[in-house]
């Protein structure tokens, strides 16, 4: 009977249904036939793709790290890799006492593409293969990126606020998607309720990934755990406010079924509305609390 309930609840799920994590057609070779590469990513990321968004920014982030050696040499004093720290603060740096003092804005941004070290790099890019290319087939890559700056400035936003401390900011992004993966987990928590569904794995997955970039902020300095909680409830956010139950083309002739999508997607209106209302309403307020009531220091 639990055989039967759950091969029926896998033929009524539709296309936007399937949980990200779980998907039996990421391949059609045998196992056995798969090359390691191709296990690694199958298994991780099989969303991603040379084209995506998700692997400019990987790309970027690499050619970034790369320029900092390049530009001022490694700090053998630091861990392995570490760039030395004048290209960090040339590079963007997150630093609030020169972003209101110099008219340094471009930190904000600049800070979100800067890591500590190798160590740093490594984590964050891989949690940004796998959660960031499963966030862009989920909202597009318009909205991903979106959500890369804004989980990104609220991050850093969040840093100043609380610290005067100079800091990098690289795996905010990276926070804010799984921000964005736990939330669109919340809403189809339900729906997945049942045999196979393999949401209890999706949501342990998400802890993993979590831990892993708060650890980063336990380890190093430059890393702050604040910045790294501020994306992540903007990631969450962002997700109530723009998702939308989407029509499947294999029900358009069943107006029973398209208008019960309508109908939640109006019953759902309020709360997205709210939901877009908060993130604004954090932006302007918390950039106007920081440029107007704070007095960093230089550290």
């Amino acid at each position: 009977m639990m055989s039967e309930n759950y091969f029926q609840k896998r033929q009524k799920l539709r296309i936007g249904d399937q949980p990200f994590f779980v998907n039996f057609n990421n391949s059609t070779k045998h196992p056995r036939l798969e090359s390691f590469t191709e296990m690694i990513i199958i298994s991780c990321c099989p969303r991603l793709t040379v084209k995506s968004i998700t692997f400019m920014i990987f790309l970027i982030d690499i050619a970034i790290y790369i320029g900092c050696f390049y530009y001022a040499g490694i700090d053998n004093n630091g861990e392995l890799f570490t760039p030395n720290q004048k290209a960090l603060f040339d590079f963007g740096q997150k630093y609030p006492y020169f972003i209101i003092y110099q008219k340094q804005f471009e930190r904000f941004i600049g800070s979100m593409f800067l890591f500590a070290n190798f160590k740093h790099i490594l984590v964050s890019l891989v949690c940004l293969l796998v959660f960031g290319s499963y966030v862009e087939a989920l909202i597009g890559f318009k909205k991903m990126f979106l959500i890369y700056i804004i989980g990104g400035y609220s991050g850093t936003l969040v840093s100043c606020l609380m610290s005067d401390s100079p800091g990098v900011d690289g795996t905010n992004p990276v926070a804010s998607f799984l921000g964005v993966l736990f939330g669109f987990l919340l809403i189809k928590w339900d729906k997945w309720d049942y045999p196979g569904s393999g949401r209890t794995q999706m949501l342990m997955i998400l802890m993993f990934g979590l831990t892993a970039i708060f650890t980063l902020g336990y380890i190093f300095t430059l890393v702050d755990t604040l910045a790294m909680v501020g994306s992540l409830l903007i990631g969450v956010l962002f997700i109530f406010g723009v998702f939308e139950e989407a029509d499947d083309n294999r029900y358009a002739s069943n107006d029973s079924y398209i208008a019960k999508i309508k109908q939640q997607n109006e019953n759902n209106k309020c709360s997205r509305y709210f939901s877009l209302f908060l993130i604004i309403f954090y932006l302007v307020c918390g950039t106007l609390a920081f440029f107007f009531m704070r007095t960093p220091k230089i550290i």
